[in-house]
């Protein structure tokens, strides 16, 4: 099945979009997060709208090329709103990341004169 493929996919494109943005200096250990949030995250979004718009398909001949467009945009909608979770993921867990390290107490430097 292509399923893994696409979730492969999916997370090396996001990671390459969360490295890349400007003024946002995350290593791939820092991004990964989000990136994996937002290909596992899209996969179920879209196999749970495939499933909804096949089931509530009662579009009236005359309304199929409208509503097929608002399909489209309600699903670009969900992968944009993803997109900005995991980014926000990644934000949360970096802050908490410096936060743990601030808190750590520092181990105190050796002296000359212990004997």
């Amino acid at each position: 099945m292509n399923l893994p493929f696409t979730a492969l996919a999916l997370v090396f494109l996001a990671l390459a979009l969360y490295l890349l943005t400007p003024e946002n200096y995350l290593t791939v250990r820092q991004a990964l997060p989000g990136a994996i949030f937002f290909s596992i995250g899209w996969i179920i979004a879209t196999k749970l709208f495939q499933i909804y718009v096949a089931r509530y398909d009662r579009y009236n001949p005359t309304y199929l090329a409208l509503a097929s467009i608002i399909v489209l945009l309600t699903w670009m909608y969900l992968t944009c709103l993803l997109l900005l979770l995991g980014g926000k993921l990644n934000a949360i867990l970096r802050r908490e990341r410096g936060r743990m390290r601030q808190a750590a107490p520092r181990a105190p430097a050796p002296s000359a004169h212990a004997a």
